[in-house]
């Protein structure tokens, strides 16, 4: 087996705004679009037939972003970005003697759709040259989408139509007690929604044994706790 060429494109465009006003005093717009492809091939020993897996990805991407320094002391980061990705995906299997294609299973359910959109804001408060305070949350919802071909596998399912969401945040402090000590505690929350790979990936590694889907697969949290202590000589 081998990995075919991997095609990458992408096209971006940015834009700055940088005035004084009450809630923000810079904003940054950012899209983009990424073309993204790659492919699998595998062939038994002494077989004729070639198995060609082919995925294709178009990728839409949207950030907004505001800061506002109120002071030299206080500095408020928010903005929220969305992401959309289609999956093209197609399976073909190659008779390498007489050339004639027929199709096999694709990776991935083919259209499927996974979109995401996230709000956040950071805080960050530096009082004096002692203690900085940083906190700040962010709101993430996913939406994945996808109908299963039952043409090649049995599934005992026709598809996933999987929604997730979570607040997360993030709270820190620096104390400088002098010149030579730092102490930092940080403590936070994270979130990991499940994605099409996770979800809907169909994987026959060798005869009778097939990975097969999980469209009922749940999402992971974390929760983080830290400290630590510096000493410069």
């Amino acid at each position: 087996w081998y990995y075919g060429p991997q095609k990458w494109s992408m096209l971006s465009a940015q834009a700055q705004y940088n005035k004084e006003h009450a809630l923000f005093n810079k904003i940054n717009f950012l899209i983009g679009f990424q073309d993204y492809t790659e492919s699998r091939n595998d062939r038994k020993l002494n077989q004729e037939e070639l198995r060609k897996r082919t995925e294709n990805l178009d990728i839409f991407s949207a950030n907004l972003d505001f800061g506002k320094e109120f002071d030299k002391k206080t500095e408020l980061y928010y903005g929220m970005e969305a992401n959309t990705n289609y999956v093209h995906s197609s399976g073909l299997s190659e008779n390498l003697l007489t050339g004639n294609e027929t199709e096999i299973a694709s990776r991935y359910p083919d259209g499927s759709t996974m979109n995401s959109l996230a709000g956040y804001y950071s805080l960050n408060y530096n009082p004096n040259g002692k203690f900085i305070f940083q906190v700040g949350s962010r709101f993430t919802y996913t939406h994945l989408k996808g109908e299963f071909d039952k043409r090649f596998y049995d599934f005992p399912f026709d598809g996933f139509d999987m929604r997730n969401s979570a607040f997360n945040g993030n709270l820190g402090i620096v104390w400088h007690p002098t010149k030579d000590w730092q102490i930092n505690i940080h403590s936070s929350t994270g979130f990991r929604s499940p994605n099409i790979d996770d979800v809907a990936k169909v994987f026959d590694s060798e005869p009778g044994i097939v990975i097969v889907p999980n469209p009922d697969l749940k999402p992971e949290y974390a929760r983080n706790l830290e400290l630590s202590i510096r000493r410069s000589y």
